[in-house]
């Protein structure tokens, strides 16, 4: 397991779930993340963003002349698909902190889980329109920034995903955040509404669902 991830999950619950972010770049995945860990210090966070900076860094630090971040992807990928397994061979959970946008992404994490024991928890993001996540991607350093015809294409899945699809392909629970009220780049500042909700179904018991929607 990469160090970075093992360290994370110290003192964690050990039969808490997999929780799998769903949503386009600049939905709030951030947000949710730094809520999540709030309610659950010391949960483990696997997240490709943050393996390509730390490879990169990495790079910079021993005089290696340093790529995009895209181009540690693979790497990325696999450091983290390595602490999933170690994590989930001692029956731990994880937050698993990327788009998932593709199904195989999300029924991979679904299906280790219930091998596991463990559930596994949706939570879909705000289904934005591509203006709104391109305003939010433009205060993003260069390095970090996403294209916008990738923007697009990540819109466009997310336009496809419901909460209905996410509980046919095996998910315990699904959780939808509202959207904020604000286009503007908030990620690390906005509290979004139904993030309180994730924490709650990570304490519920695999048959209990959480009521994804406000009352009336």
């Amino acid at each position: 397991m990469p160090p970075e991830a093992a360290s994370d999950g110290g003192g964690a619950d050990p039969e808490e779930p997999v929780v799998v972010l769903i949503g386009a770049p600049g939905s709030g995945k951030t947000t949710v993340r730094e809520q999540l860990l709030v309610d659950r210090p010391g949960t483990p966070v696997l997240s490709p963003d943050d393996e390509r900076a730390l490879l990169r860094e990495r790079d910079l630090a021993a005089g290696r002349v340093p790529h995009g971040l895209q181009d540690y992807s693979l790497a990325a990928l696999a450091r983290c698909a390595d602490a999933a397994a170690d994590l989930l061979a001692e029956r731990r959970g994880y937050i698993a902190d990327a788009t998932n946008l593709r199904r195989k992404e999300r029924v991979a994490h679904v299906r280790a889980a219930h091998q596991a024991g463990l559930r596994a928890i949706a939570v879909l993001l705000p289904d934005l329109p591509v203006d709104a996540l391109v305003a939010r991607n433009a205060p993003r350093s260069e390095l970090r920034r996403v294209p916008e015809d990738s923007l697009a294409r990540h819109a466009n899945r997310r336009s496809l995903i419901d909460a209905a699809t996410l509980r046919q392909e095996g998910f315990d629970d699904v959780v939808e955040i509202d959207a904020a009220p604000s286009t503007a780049y908030e990620e690390r500042s906005t509290s979004l509404p139904g993030a309180e909700r994730v924490g709650r179904a990570m304490l519920l018991p695999v048959h209990d669902h959480v009521d994804d929607r406000e009352p009336s």
